[in-house]
């Protein structure tokens, strides 16, 4: 066992304040509603993201790790309940076997003693398995994905039922966000690693089989984070960003996540056909999220939080501030180039930092057949300024919350601050009825309620997070698309 001491949590700005883990598993049947909420909304809204049982080990990197916890609230008839639950991983059940953490954090593995871990640990060793980033419902099941390992299946009611690998198609994993498509059914997945194959992708059909295996993209000789993909009609669109992964680092010491801007982004353009790659290339960016990618004639659009760093303080990526925007690529297979163009000047995803910029980006690459290593500067035009901001210590009344005061304001903060489009439902579909505010919930722990002055603020109509159906309550970013589904949030 490793000699490494737990995190001070109160030190540690992603673990305290507004960011300190829940820790009591709560249900309210019956939230008191502000306003109105109409009777023929029927669904629910989940959300999954990181949040310790124990204190970690050594190190706490966020957003990437911390044990899952499941958020869900149910709308039926007009009633509103919520619940919360970790996922349990078989690697969380070692540590709660033990009553502590025993797995270290990412940048200082632990190498715990395997012979804890159960008779199924998961497949992740040194590494725990964090199933924390998202959650997504395909081809009914509901599956809670962390970064690039197995993912869980849960229950409607957001108990934990198994590590799921898609029928031994993908027993390695997939990474936290795939997408699929609403015409067809089809889930895009991808993976990266630390060693080769490092970086491949997959279908999984409308049915849940797995109908491309992993098939390893051509042009990839290192390993990189990436964190999200799109598609298009014809493209599954990887961007890579200078976010190097380096394992030997970790082992003797140094810094395993290294940003290196000099080597600028590349854009893999898969051909959903399975034919050869297209790559282009430009200036370095980051981002950890895609809005929106489209088909446009020779070209393909892609809409995203810019971010002139991945921000979190990965190595490398604080020698300047962290600029951003709300941009759109133009990725051009035929001569290779991004056009990256600012359309507004609020930075959004990376922490700590406000921007404005301007201009397009534009860098050519030397051949668009040959995945490029490096990309050119000297085309590249933008202006951006950003100033820095130092987060303000945690009010007394926010540095420690309780639990149930935590638990009150997350349901509200869920119902309040997402948005939501439908997505067309095939012919196909089959309803399924979404757990019932009376139905009884699991005995096999120890639950607190929360006080009775839980509410539910209802949005006005113009900020309305969900459709007005009654079997249809739904998000447009990573869900199935037969029948009433989940809300599913992530990040």
């Amino acid at each position: 066992m490793s000699s490494l001491s737990p995190v001070d949590e109160s030190a540690e700005p992603f673990l305290s304040g507004r960011f300190a883990p829940v820790r009591d598993e709560i249900e309210v049947d019956d939230l008191v509603v502000d306003g109105t909420l109409p009777s023929d909304v029927t669904g629910a809204y989940l959300r999954n993201g990181p949040n310790p049982e124990f204190p970690p080990l050594g190190s706490y990197t966020y957003p990437i790790e911390g044990d899952g916890m499941l958020h869900g609230v149910w709308f039926e008839r007009g009633r509103v309940r919520y619940a919360n639950r970790f996922v349990r991983t078989n690697s969380l059940k070692a540590e709660e076997a033990a009553g502590k953490a025993i797995f270290g954090g990412l940048m200082t593995p632990a190498f715990v003693d395997q012979s804890l871990l159960g008779p199924d640990p998961d497949p992740t060793w040194p590494f725990k398995l964090d199933a924390d980033v998202n959650i997504v419902r395909h081809a009914g099941h509901i599956l809670a994905i962390g970064e690039g390992a197995p993912p869980y299946e849960i229950a409607a009611d957001l108990d934990t039922l198994a590590r799921y690998d898609f029928g031994g198609g993908l027993p390695a994993g997939i990474t936290a966000h795939p997408k699929i498509d609403p015409s067809t059914g089809e889930m895009f997945v991808f993976r990266y690693d630390v060693s080769a194959p490092f970086l491949s992708w997959a279908v999984v059909g409308a049915d849940g089989s797995v109908t491309r295996p992993p098939t390893a993209i051509d042009g990839v000789d290192e390993a990189y984070m990436i964190h999200d993909c799109a598609i298009t009609a014809r493209y599954v669109v990887i961007v890579i960003g200078p976010l190097q992964l380096d394992v030997n680092a970790m082992l003797s010491g140094g810094q395993p996540i290294l940003w290196k801007p000099e080597l600028g982004t590349r854009v893999a353009l898969i051909p959903r056909d399975g034919s050869a790659v297209r790559w282009v290339h430009g200036d370095a960016f980051w981002a950890w999220h895609w809005a929106n990618a489209f088909d446009d004639g020779d070209v393909v659009q892609l809409d995203f939080a810019w971010s002139s760093g991945p921000g979190f303080g990965f190595a490398g990526s604080h020698a300047a501030p962290i600029t951003g925007s709300f941009a759109r690529a133009t990725l051009n297979p035929s001569n290779g180039t991004i056009d990256v163009h600012h359309l507004d000047q609020n930075a959004l995803e990376s922490p700590g930092s406000t921007t404005a910029c301007s201009a397009a980006t534009t860098a050519t690459s030397p051949s668009p057949a040959a995945p490029p290593t490096r990309a050119s500067s000297s085309a590249s035009t933008t202006s951006c300024t950003a100033t820095t901001p130092t987060p303000a210590p945690a009010s007394a009344s926010t540095a420690t919350p309780t639990s149930a005061s935590r638990s009150s304001s997350r349901v509200t903060a869920l119902l309040t601050s997402s948005t939501a489009t439908t997505w067309p439902t095939p012919a196909t579909s089959t309803p399924t009825t979404p757990p019932s505010s009376s139905s009884t919930p699991p005995t096999s722990r120890t639950r607190r309620s929360p006080p009775s002055t839980s509410h539910v603020a209802c949005p006005t109509a113009s900020t309305a997070t969900g459709s007005r159906s009654a079997d249809r309550l739904e998000q447009s970013d990573e869900g199935g698309h037969e029948g009433p589904r989940p809300f599913e949030g992530s990040h």
